[in-house]
């Protein structure tokens, strides 16, 4: 694991601006080219401090539930989360994002379709992060947000991301248990 040993508090960063003519996927890839900056991708374009939380792993591997900060230093990455509906808003539904040769890659399997929505990636400084094969950047405290970047679909592809969104013909999820053996007594 590498270990960042800066502290964003004690460090004022100047993030670069935008430049006049650069569209947004340049722009954040001339972020991450900088290589001083990490991206939070999230559908909540309201958020001013990133706080730790329980994050899923549907594969159990112990680096990728830890409560913690997560972010990544892939900005096509950060926007395929970005533009995700929250996971209450997706049932029955299986999500699964993928790099493949640098190029971001959304699977979408559902019984229904997916609308992908407007998010915001959220700039933040390396201190602070470790980084954890396998499973991105953590941070175990608290971080402020350098600065907040609107996003949507079209920055994704711009990224050269892609949407691989199958429609299921599913059958609703059988119980595990019938009714008689839910109730049958002992």
């Amino acid at each position: 694991m590498r270990e960042n040993q800066r502290s964003p508090e004690k460090e004022l960063i100047k993030i670069p601006e935008q430049k006049e003519n650069e569209i947004t996927a340049e722009y954040l890839l001339r972020l991450e080219s900088d290589g001083r900056f990490l991206f939070h991708g999230s559908p909540n374009t309201e958020i001013k401090r990133l706080m730790t939380g329980d994050a899923y792993c549907a594969t159990g591997h112990p680096d990728r539930n830890r409560c913690a900060v997560y972010a990544t230093d892939h900005a096509r990455l950060a926007v395929m989360r970005a533009i995700l509906p929250p996971p209450d808003k997706t049932p029955s539904c299986h999500i699964v994002t993928e790099m493949s040769d640098g190029q971001a890659i959304l699977k979408i399997r559902s019984s229904i379709e997916i609308q992908l929505v407007d998010g915001a990636v959220y700039v933040l400084s390396k201190g602070n992060f470790r980084d954890v094969p396998d499973a991105d950047w953590q941070s175990y405290t608290p971080i402020n947000v350098l600065k907040k970047i609107s996003v949507d679909l079209a920055d994704f592809e711009a990224l050269g991301g892609v949407i691989d969104q199958e429609i299921l013909d599913l059958p609703p999820p059988k119980p595990k248990f019938t009714r008689e053996e839910r109730f049958k007594k002992d």
